[in-house]
């Protein structure tokens, strides 16, 4: 991560002080900022309100995308990009733009199989497509269990792309988003349950 964050930050002219210092700089932000995506993310999903789950997941996008700009990953920016409108769109009633999101997101999914077809990328890679199309189509257009399960499925498939790639990092942030969303069954049961047994 250290080597992509000082690579994404070519030499410009300046000294090797100066190069040193803003490289540093860039990489206690970027990791600052990745951080704080991280606490954001896990705290939506243990929120048993299905809009602000929405409202914190879109502010989380902002910041993976923010992280992503400055480690020079455009894929992820582009794919966090898209995640941002569809939950908006989803959150602000613009039906239209939400749907034109999601189909683009799930087309990612067979165009990544072709990519393998084509021996671009691995069978292994397309795994985070799918799941990163799971969690957005759980968080803009399900509700209750349904967005629980959904946002659950697609953290099991980034959970095991991580196992797979020797991400441990991402894995156990994949465990915790899932005890968090756990959490948030639990919390919605509990407060259903007392909803219903309250005095008419």
């Amino acid at each position: 991560m250290n080597l992509w964050i000082i690579a994404s930050h070519p030499y410009n002219g300046s000294t090797k002080r100066d190069e040193k210092n803003e490289t540093t700089g860039s990489m206690i932000t970027a990791t600052l900022i990745g951080y704080l995506a991280i606490a954001i993310s896990i705290t939506s999903y243990m929120l048993r309100d299905d809009h602000r789950l929405r409202v914190l997941n879109v502010i989380s996008c902002l910041f993976w995308t923010s992280y992503f700009v400055m480690l020079g990953e455009w894929t992820s920016v582009a794919s966090l990009s898209l995640a941002c409108v569809m939950i908006w769109g989803a959150l602000y009633r613009h039906k239209r733009t939400a749907n034109v999101a999601w189909y683009l997101c799930i087309a990612a999914i067979p165009a990544s199989f072709m990519a393998v077809a084509a021996g671009q990328i691995t069978m292994i890679d397309t795994l985070p497509f799918i799941g990163g199309a799971a969690i957005n189509t759980g968080v803009a257009f399900l509700s209750r269990g349904k967005l629980t399960l959904a946002c659950a499925a697609g953290e099991c498939t980034w959970g095991l792309f991580a196992v797979m790639i020797g991400a441990w990092p991402s894995a156990f942030m994949a465990l915790f988003s899932l005890g968090a969303l756990a959490y948030r069954e639990f919390s919605r049961f509990s407060y259903e349950r007392q909803v219903g047994n309250a005095p008419a």
